[in-house]
């Protein structure tokens, strides 16, 4: 049986295990705490689980939590905390809407607990399975050797004991790949290489070898493409980008709405920001700054002020790093939650703004990467948001190269779905914030790492 067969089973198993779970925790809670399971209950749980095991398929999905290859422990805690909140509160909301009274509020609480530790677990265990069934993927990476060796960074910070990469780059020049790809189990590239050698690629893929491709734009757009054919040519074709004005109005809609109650739910947690700053550090709390916005527009921005009072003063316009020495001590804490953005919902109400869309940034660093990359002015064909694809998937840090990419991603691939996504990663973008429940999931993974480690021992004794 082949690793990949093995791989498509395993994520099957996982979804079925995970709705199992879930189901089943609502029957054990049910009995534990010895609820009359009379004709009432049994006809109100049917009405709320049909939900609740739908909205745990579609959310489960979105957080990307069937697929735990190459993830991180902490990632995938928080992934499920998040959603089995969801889930909860969608259920528990259907129960009121479908007058199912019967199915005690209770029950959702110890549920989710029950939930969270079994899920946790049993993701725990196919994460040690697919570990072993990888065991020492080896990739080769085909690149010049400062971006190799950038990419195999990359790589190392998910789990360096999941592959073991190695790169072949000789300056511009790789030269003849073939012996080196031959023990490969992987390949990773950037598309700049490809076209150099699309015959060792080609025949790298039918040999059943994995290839990874780093995408220029015209990738990104190859991606939209759908296949045709003209009598017995076959063709890409490839779609104009265009956002129709009716769209748009939805997006404004939405926009406005979900600002104005943002603004409202957070008002205690901004007053509180604009206290600590005020508290902590000399200067204004606010910190208005020049953005550009879409179509080249320049806007002011506003965001909590988190750096040093003049912090600009002696550098000129520097991008900010995570490890920033200007960075106040409360700034930290409102970056790493994303507080420093509420009052960008101001930005939003007055139109200069959308609540998700490629970041905002200065017209100097602006025109710093027009003029490194011409396909950058591409990212104002819509409104900058306050949260973007390039924020959930990347870092403060992120090289500009590869939110760029991202950015394009989401103006090339637009849909409402695409933002509620991001919305939800976004909520876990906050959570997983330096210093917020890190550590302590970190050691929750640790213990039970440790206990599936003595599991093994013992039955390797036996």
């Amino acid at each position: 049986m082949s690793k990949s067969l093995v791989r498509k089973i395993i994520y099957y198993l996982n979804v079925i295990l995970d709705i199992t779970l879930i189901f089943s925790s609502y029957i054990i809670i049910f009995s534990l705490f010895k609820y009359k399971f009379t004709i009432v209950n049994y006809s109100a749980f049917l009405k709320v689980i049909p939900v609740i095991l739908i909205s745990g398929f579609a959310i489960f999905y979105t957080y990307d939590l069937f697929n735990l290859e190459r993830k991180k422990g902490i990632e995938v805690f928080v992934s499920l905390f998040i959603s089995l909140i969801i889930v909860n509160i969608v259920g528990m909301a259907s129960s009121y809407f479908l007058h199912a009274f019967a199915f005690p509020r209770s029950v959702f609480a110890f549920g989710f607990l029950l939930q969270l530790f079994t899920i946790f677990v049993e993701k725990v265990i196919i994460q040690r399975i697919l570990k072993k069934l990888n065991g020492s993927e080896k990739a080769i990476i085909l690149s010049k050797e400062e971006e190799a060796k950038k990419l195999l960074n990359s790589l190392l910070k998910i789990d360096e004991s999941w592959i073991d990469c190695r790169y072949a780059a000789t300056g511009g020049n790789i030269g003849p790949i073939s012996d080196l790809i031959k023990d490969a189990d992987a390949i990773l590239m950037d598309s700049r290489n490809m076209f150099n050698y699309r015959e060792e690629i080609t025949k790298a893929v039918f040999e059943g070898k994995k290839i990874i491709v780093i995408p220029g734009i015209y990738e990104l757009l190859l991606s939209k493409s759908k296949i045709t054919n003209y009598d017995d040519v076959i063709t890409f074709e490839i779609p104009g980008w265009n956002m129709s004005n009716g769209m748009k109005i939805v997006k404004r809609f939405i926009d406005i709405l979900s600002s104005i109650s943002i603004l409202i739910i957070t008002s205690p947690l901004i007053l509180l920001s604009a206290v600590a700053i005020k508290l902590t550090s000399e200067g204004p709390v606010l910190f208005v700054q020049e953005r550009v916005g879409e179509k080249g527009r320049v806007f002011k921005l506003y965001k909590f002020r988190t750096m040093i009072k003049d912090a600009e003063k002696y550098t000129g316009p520097v991008i900010a790093k995570a490890d920033d020495p200007r960075i106040t001590k409360v700034g930290k804490i409102l970056r790493a939650l994303r507080i420093d953005e509420l009052p960008q919902l101001i930005n939003v109400l007055k139109g200069d703004m959308s609540l998700i869309g490629p970041r905002p940034e200065r017209p100097e660093f602006v025109e710093k990467f027009s003029k490194e990359n011409p396909f950058y002015k591409y990212r104002h064909l819509l409104k900058p948001g306050i949260t973007g694809l390039a924020q959930v998937l990347g870092n403060y840090d992120t090289e500009f190269e590869n939110k760029l990419r991202l950015d394009l991603y989401y103006i090339l691939n637009y849909s409402l779905m695409l933002d509620l996504k991001i919305i939800f990663l976004t909520i876990k973008t906050i959570l997983l914030g330096e210093g917020v429940v890190k550590k302590e999931v970190k050691d929750i993974e640790k213990k039970l790492n440790e206990i599936m480690i003595s599991y093994e021992a013992a039955s390797y004794k036996d």
